[in-house]
């Protein structure tokens, strides 16, 4: 019973630790990714958070006449 029991403590400890680890790696990643996103504001691109696409500045076209209607088309 008492090896069961140090097997148990030792399965929960090695659990922990990887998912420390795991936790970890996400935070780096979401700082790379905070990173990236600041450089791409500041060379101009912007993302259109729905579909994760980033896309040049020069694409924003809310009232472009000419992709409104190319967007309505269906094309």
């Amino acid at each position: 019973h008492e090896h069961k029991e140090e097997l148990r403590k030792a399965g929960h400890r090695k659990g922990i630790s990887e998912l420390e680890k795991l936790l970890n790696q996400r935070d780096e990643l979401d700082v790379r990714i905070r990173e990236l996103s600041n450089e791409l504001e500041r060379v101009g691109f912007w993302s259109s958070r729905d579909g994760g696409g980033i896309f040049p500045s020069f694409w924003i076209t809310d009232n472009d006449p000419e992709i409104i209607d190319y967007n309505s088309s269906g094309s």
